[in-house]
């Protein structure tokens, strides 16, 4: 995988929908697949916690930033959202995400949210998921195998600054870092 693979990727990614870039990074992840495994992209250790993000490439015309997550198995993220959309692919493992719905109006300022869960979507290898700017959602990886996974943002993590996890027990909104 190199430089100009990832250009290439991303003068694509640019000119479609979620849908189109949910289809780029499959076919991506396909040829690629030899290289994104976890001898070149290592499970974090236990002083790096459950998750290691690569930032794979930002793209400085567009902002779009790809990562590749490698997710110890058992792990589990706190009810968050994005300030961003996001394509999430399966590489290796499967990655359960529980997306939630907001049911309150009180706007996205406010330090309470109440949410409802409305699906569980299963990521494994060659599937996808469209993940709307503002969505909750939560991170969910069994126990038994850890996960690799492609993540596409519209923004880069380090570019969204209005991020927040919810406490589903209270509703209490409280940013993330």
């Amino acid at each position: 995988m190199t430089d100009e693979d990832l250009a290439l990727l991303f003068e694509g990614l640019r000119g479609t929908n979620l849908q189109g870039r949910a289809r780029l990074l499959v076919a991506f992840a396909t040829q690629h697949a030899r290289l994104l495994c976890f001898d070149e992209f290592p499970l974090p250790d236990a002083q790096q916690g459950v998750l290691c993000a690569t930032e794979l490439h930002r793209d400085t015309a567009s902002g779009f930033t790809l990562y590749l997550h490698a997710i110890r198995g058992g792990a589990t993220s706190a009810v968050h959202d994005h300030a961003s959309w996001a394509v999430i692919v399966g590489v290796q493992g499967i990655e359960i995400n529980r997306l939630y719905q907001r049911t309150d109006h009180a706007g996205p300022h406010a330090d309470h949210a109440q949410l409802r869960l409305c699906r569980e979507v299963a990521v494994g290898p060659g599937d996808t998921l469209l993940l709307e700017q503002g969505l909750y959602h939560s991170i969910h990886v069994p126990a038994d195998v850890p996960a690799l996974q492609l993540h596409l943002y519209g923004q880069a993590l380090d570019a969204q600054p209005n991020r927040h996890a919810v406490d589903l027990a209270t509703g209490r909104r409280v940013p993330l870092a």
